[in-house]
């Protein structure tokens, strides 16, 4: 159904323009079929019924009646709704497919979906000319220029000297003890969860205190942590103390994660 259903939206955008979203959505483990999601802008100019007449006569010659089986309904949504602004800003897919389940994107809990395309989000440049949200240029939050936000210099935000911050002593923040903060045993776990560029799911990060986030492997591996610099800025360093990166907030609900070169490799949602 899923190759179907691409070849379904090349063959709609090549007729009727681009869709900003397209998904199959579950609300809850008690639902057993998919809701197809669709927002455009020329779906915005059309009129419900005549939107909705064209999303299904063209899914009732795609699929079979097995396929069609899965589907309980078609959902059509403006490009003006906040879900699809904010599905659309924070994601960037486009002809391939993502499978969300139990996660947090901004505001919104997705309990399955499957998002064929969420475009909308421009790929950000590297904050060379934001010079306040730049370590480059503004040494306050370049750990290598301004030592309160330096592990190696300042002790109470190394894990590795103060205890609180640390997993291994603290079992609080240790989620193979806390099983409230473990993503894989707490199904409303709403911690930050950090994406690559393929959004594949690496990480997740549970907050030690105000200016601390540790970060943790899908196999509940402590793998580093993030220091505070400013309210909208967290430098990334692994378990030995090593400045990785930085997560620079996207001004929704979550940060891009760059290199220490600048390079976008990842976002955290």
């Amino acid at each position: 159904m899923v190759e179907k259903l691409k070849n379904l939206i090349r063959k709609i955008e090549s007729q009727k323009g681009m869709i900003a979203l397209f998904m199959l959505w579950k609300d809850s483990q008690d639902i057993t079929k998919w809701t197809v999601v669709v927002s455009a802008n020329w779906i915005d100019r059309m009129s419900k019924r005549a939107a909705l007449d064209y999303l299904i006569k063209n899914l009732q010659s795609t699929l079979n009646r097995t396929e069609l089986n899965e589907i309980s309904r078609v959902s059509i949504l403006k490009t003006s709704d906040n879900f699809v602004k904010s599905l659309t800003q924070i994601l960037n897919i486009s002809g391939g497919t993502a499978r969300f389940t139990q996660n947090q994107i901004g505001h919104y809990y997705i309990h399955d979906a499957v998002i064929f395309e969420a475009k909308g989000f421009a790929i950000p440049n590297a904050p060379i000319g934001t010079a306040s949200r730049n370590p480059a240029i503004n040494g306050t939050i370049n750990p290598n220029i301004n030592g309160t936000i330096n592990p190696n210099i300042n002790g109470t935000i190394n894990p590795n000297i103060n205890g609180t911050i640390n997993p291994n002593i603290n079992g609080t923040i240790n989620p193979n003890i806390n099983g409230t903060i473990n993503p894989s045993l707490n199904w409303n776990f709403s911690g930050l969860i950090l994406y690559d560029l393929s959004l594949s799911k690496t990480a997740y990060f549970i907050e030690a205190n105000d200016n601390i986030l540790l970060m943790f492997d899908f196999g509940n591996n402590f793998v580093g942590f993030c220091v505070k610099a400013k309210i909208d800025f967290y430098n990334v360093f692994d378990v030995s103390n090593n400045w990785i990166g930085y997560l620079v907030s996207n001004k929704k609900s979550g940060f891009n994660y760059f290199s220490t070169n600048a390079q976008w490799i990842g976002f955290v949602i």
